[in-house]
């Protein structure tokens, strides 16, 4: 009689045309079935596949059941691979046969052979009732972090709105409004160019800028090696916001214990939980974090080593008739500075084809192309009077020291950073 039930009960759904979800059923190791879910009990499913077949499933003698989350342009979820990985970003495809998704501005696709399950976070107007219900606006740390979790979802608008009315002042408010200011800030129409002389500032010498303290831990906190974290103090309130906003994950209903590994554990294994679950905007609540490996390095073997000396001097990328290029010598071997330097490495396109730095291809950087003899070098720096290949560079350890920098800042995929640093227009 039950089967007569439930047999009646699927011809009226298949009648009906009752919009279905997609799912992956993995039967045994290596047996896998995909199709529209026509039916589903508490332990039964009933699944068609591209050829119109039906397969009666019970579930509690599969391996693996996903149903398909939604795909597209307003789609912000989590990619969890096999391999352990979670991958945050936009889910613009979730297919059978892959995964194809957008992580700062970086699209990546991967086979669905790699990927163990892919989630889709809840509604905006979801998840900012409930902050906002948990959210003391009289404190300057809860409030602020409220704002970072705007920002974070590209919700400037309302960012400002909440800014504007509030009452709070501290440095960090302040550094608040400078950033979602920027973002909403008019294109201004190009400004007609003087060229430069020797007695006049440059445009980057009037423009461009240092780095503010904050942005140097966040560029730290985005560097560390999971493997050879530096020495971090993670506030309370940074752990009470990873369980306020992350604690429905299937990683904390596995683990009821994490709650408490959350709230008094190692500082490197907090930080460790927040890179795994791609809550990266809990980065700027971090309260101290000492220099991580890759940063040394480039502090030791590029940039005080021979990048400011011989680049960086008056005459060249630190005087007026720098350029777009413009390298910071003050504060003198500040970290301020110093990071500065780097993110215009990093962003400036002097060459759509040749970056800067070139993490895949070290040797192909232009930071090194650039400092090279002309006769040794593939892209020569540009016939400048008065240009010096850099000495440093000229041996095989001075061009190995930058190699093994940039290889040990490589990720995949290389991590934005949220900081709005202005650059000039490459001609």
């Amino acid at each position: 009689m039950i089967q007569l039930r439930f047999i009646f009960a699927l011809s009226i759904s298949l009648l009906l045309g009752v919009e279905s979800n997609r799912a992956i059923v993995e039967i045994s190791r290596g047996v896998v079935l995909t199709g529209d879910v026509i039916r589903q009990d508490e332990n039964i499913l009933v699944l068609q596949d591209s050829e119109g077949k039906l397969h009666v499933i019970e579930l509690d003698k599969t391996h693996r059941f996903e149903i398909l989350v939604d795909s597209g342009e307003d789609k912000f979820g989590t990619v969890i691979l096999k391999d352990g990985r979670r991958l945050r970003g936009t889910i613009l495809e979730n297919e059978f046969e892959e995964v194809f998704v957008r992580i700062n501005g970086i699209e990546l696709r991967f086979d669905r052979t790699e990927v163990e399950q892919v989630t889709l976070d809840p509604p905006f107007e979801e998840s900012y009732k409930r902050i906002i219900g948990d959210t003391n606006f009289d404190d300057v740390d809860e409030f602020r972090f409220f704002v970072e979790w705007l920002i974070y979802k590209d919700k400037f608008e309302l960012a400002k709105n909440h800014l504007d009315d509030c009452d709070l002042t501290s440095p960090h408010i302040d550094s608040l409004k400078r950033r979602v200011a920027l973002k909403l800030k008019p294109i201004l129409e190009t400004e007609v160019d003087v060229p430069p002389t020797l007695s006049t500032p440059s445009k980057a010498q009037t423009k461009l800028r240092v780095l503010e303290p904050e942005e140097v831990s966040l560029i730290r906190a985005y560097e560390s090696n999971l493997n050879l974290l530096p020495d971090m103090n993670i506030s309370d309130k940074t752990r009470r916001k990873l369980i306020q906003e992350y604690g429905n994950d299937p990683l904390f209903q596995r683990d009821p214990t994490l709650r408490t590994t959350v709230l008094d554990g190692e500082d490197h294994v907090v930080f460790k939980l927040i890179r795994y679950l791609n809550a990266e905007h809990l980065y700027e609540d971090i309260i101290e974090i000492d220099e991580p490996v890759s940063l040394k390095l480039f502090r030791t073997r590029v940039h005080d080593d021979w990048l400011v000396n011989r680049c960086g001097t008056t005459d060249c990328h630190g005087g007026a008739n720098s350029g777009p290029f413009y390298l910071f010598q003050e504060p003198k071997l500040s970290d301020q500075s110093r990071y500065a330097n780097l993110l215009t490495l990093e962003r400036l396109n002097i060459n759509p084809e040749l970056p800067l730095i070139n993490y895949d291809q070290p040797r192909q950087s232009l930071l090194m192309q650039f400092g090279l003899d002309r006769d040794d070098a593939q892209h020569p720096h540009p016939i400048v009077k008065g240009w010096k290949p850099v000495k440093e560079l000229q041996t095989e350890e001075g061009r190995k020291a930058v190699i093994e920098w940039i290889q040990s800042m490589r990720q995949m995929p290389r991590p934005q950073y949220p900081i709005d640093f202005p650059l000039l227009e490459v001609n």
